[in-house]
């Protein structure tokens, strides 16, 4: 009765262990050390018998995760090595994926009696590993590309994970910097800590949707650069921010950008000054019974546009640079200085009486004595006006300001003219052949020429200005070509030929010099018509012009050049009469023969200069 009750018993128990390897969510095999199945719940796949049938059958004929050969079973492995199998993860045939876990059973000598496989269908775990990893791997796809630094803050326990891009962003090794939320604040620009910590806690409250503003921070060699700053907070249940998760993106591009936009919407680019745009804003701005009394001074650069057309606008842009530089010296920091139009100045004085605008145009003016410009005096006229009470209109202050700088400006003009005209002499000699000595000597023969041809005192007037400039269209030529020793080039000598029509331009722009204008440009046509710019022909061409040619031939042949020896005054005579008729007009060279020129220059070297009378041996 007793085997009879063990035998029953063991197959109570077989029977238990099979309802219990029955109902296991996975494949699950006891495996003796034949490797045969010795309790099972597979399934025979290939004629659809149960479980009993694969009992007692090679466990590798029914393994589906061998692919090659039976030396793949798990089983066999741990009979082998005596060691368990755990989370082995593969992928079957089918595209299903498996975890293989293999356990020996031991008895009490450490002897493998049983080998326990268990295998679990984790297709559905490894699509969603995939998932997240793939998720995982584009987001950090996406941070790397937009270049960003991460930075993730644990507010319970102020701890800071910066991102190793957040850290090199600003210069720093990962290493260099500690875990907190210090860290942060304390390389936020002081001048921004203040918005940068409210837009936090007005985030951290749940006053904003976001935390994102732009600021500055520290890097590591001591410069401050640009962030746009974003973040992300999260809530407890009791509306508690938790954490918080942010980036910062390098904007110090735009923003420098950003500040030469705004610094050119706002200031003339040529002199640094304030332009028109913000002057009428700060007088829209300061137009208040506070700023009163609020003056304002108007300014004209004069001589201008005479020095564009002689010296060219490199010149007149220097000139602009030097006045714009002397009115801010002489000016108040807090006085607004602007550039108004092209040659004009506007200056903004708040809380300043008429005594101490009219004190700081004075001291703009003595300014301008001192300073020497490579080839101008620097020269502006200036008007002020003062506005006291509100009720008086800013542009009737303004219209003031600039009727007081025009009448200033008439009775300066003639100065100013004349110092044009200085200049324009000094740089002709300094940049060309021409000499003080030709120019007056030039000078004395077209005043006698002229008395012998009757000239008005308004001719001869305008002659002797000739005399001296009819040439200043030379200093636009280069000076290769100026101080050229021998023969000029096709080229070289189309060059040349322009200097009438320089000088045409360059006279026409200054009211003293305009009645000579046309001389200068017809200085070098010929009686016959073959002369230049317009060949001209006889009386046509104007008679001041054709008695300048005569007696400017005359001293430059009498006189030695870089590119020619003197010749005596009769053989300068000789060719004045073979051009007669061509070349010259052959009236005013009989004119010129009459005169006894050996005498007069005797006459004139007793005031003048001694050195002419050599010209005239014969």
């Amino acid at each position: 009765m007793l085997n009879l009750k063990e035998d029953r018993d063991g197959i109570l128990l077989n029977q238990l262990l099979q309802s219990v390897i029955d109902i296991f969510p996975g494949d699950l095999s006891v495996i003796d050390p034949a490797y045969n199945l010795v309790h099972t719940n597979l399934k025979n796949k290939l004629d659809g018998f149960g479980t009993k049938s694969l009992i007692g059958g090679k466990c590798f004929r029914h393994c589906e995760y061998m692919k090659t050969s039976p030396d793949e079973c798990f089983a066999k492995k741990v009979y082998k090595s005596g060691h368990p199998v755990i989370g082995q993860e593969l992928m079957l045939n089918d595209g299903r994926w498996v975890e293989v876990n293999c356990l020996p059973l031991k008895n009490q000598f450490g002897d493998i009696r049983m080998v326990v496989e268990f295998i679990s269908d984790i297709t559905q775990y490894k699509s969603t590993e995939f998932s997240l990893k793939e998720s995982e791997e584009r987001w950090l796809l996406a941070l790397e590309g937009t270049n960003d630094g991460i930075w993730d803050w644990n507010i319970s326990t102020n701890e800071v994970f910066f991102s190793d891009r957040w850290a090199q962003m600003l210069g720093y090794e990962p290493q260099d910097l500690k875990h907190s939320f210090g860290t942060y604040t304390s390389l936020v620009h002081p001048v921004d800590i203040g918005k940068v910590m409210k837009a936090i806690e007005d985030h951290m409250a749940q006053k904003s949707e976001h935390f994102s503003i732009e600021y500055r921070m520290l890097q590591k060699n001591g410069h401050y650069m640009w962030v746009h700053g974003r973040a992300q907070a999260i809530w407890d249940g009791a509306g508690n921010a938790v954490r918080m998760t942010g980036s910062h993106t390098d904007i110090t591009d735009r923003k420098i950008r950003e500040q030469e936009i705004n610094y050119l919407t706002f200031h003339d680019k040529l002199t640094n000054l304030y332009n028109r745009a913000y002057f009428d804003d700060a007088m829209n701005r300061l137009n208040t019974q506070r700023q009163m009394p609020l003056s304002i001074i108007i300014g004209d650069l004069n001589g201008l546009k005479v020095t564009n057309d002689v010296f060219g606008h490199q010149v007149g842009d220097d000139l602009l640079c030097l006045v714009s530089e002397i009115l801010k010296n002489c000016c108040r920091k807090e006085d607004v200085v602007a550039r108004w139009g092209g040659d004009e100045f506007a200056i903004l004085l708040p809380r300043t009486d008429e005594k101490t605008a009219f004190e700081i145009c004075r001291r703009i003016s003595d300014t301008c004595d001192t300073y020497q410009h490579k080839l101008l005096k620097p020269s502006i006229s200036l008007g002020a006006a003062t506005k006291l009470t509100p009720d008086i209109s800013l542009q009737y202050t303004i219209k003031e300001a600039e009727d007081l700088m025009y009448r200033h400006k008439l009775l300066e003009s003639r100065s100013n003219q004349s110092v044009i005209i200085s200049s324009l002499e000094k740089t002709l000699f300094e940049r060309s052949n021409e000499t003080e000595e030709h120019a007056h000597r030039m000078k004395l023969m077209g005043f006698q020429l002229g008395k012998s041809l009757n000239l008005t005192a308004t001719e001869q007037d305008a002659l002797s200005l000739l005399c001296v400039l009819h040439d200043i269209g030379k200093i636009a030529i280069t000076d290769n070509i100026l101080t050229k020793n021998g023969t000029l080039t096709s080229d070289e000598w189309h060059q040349m030929k322009k200097h009438p029509e320089i000088g045409y331009r360059i006279s026409k722009s200054s009211n003293k010099l305009e009645h000579i204008a046309d001389f200068i440009l017809y200085h070098h046509e010929k009686w016959d018509g073959t002369g230049y710019p317009k060949r001209l022909k006889g009386k046509n061409i104007p008679m001041l012009s054709r008695l300048l040619t005569i007696i400017d031939a005359y001293d430059v042949m009498t006189h030695e050049r870089v590119y020619k020896a003197p010749l005596p005054h009769s053989a300068a005579i000789k060719e004045l009469k073979r051009c007669a008729g061509t070349q010259f007009d052959p009236d005013m060279v009989k004119a010129f023969l009459k005169l006894d020129w050996k005498k007069l220059m005797e006459e004139e070297m007793k005031v003048s200069n001694k050195d002419i009378l050599h010209t005239l041996q014969i």
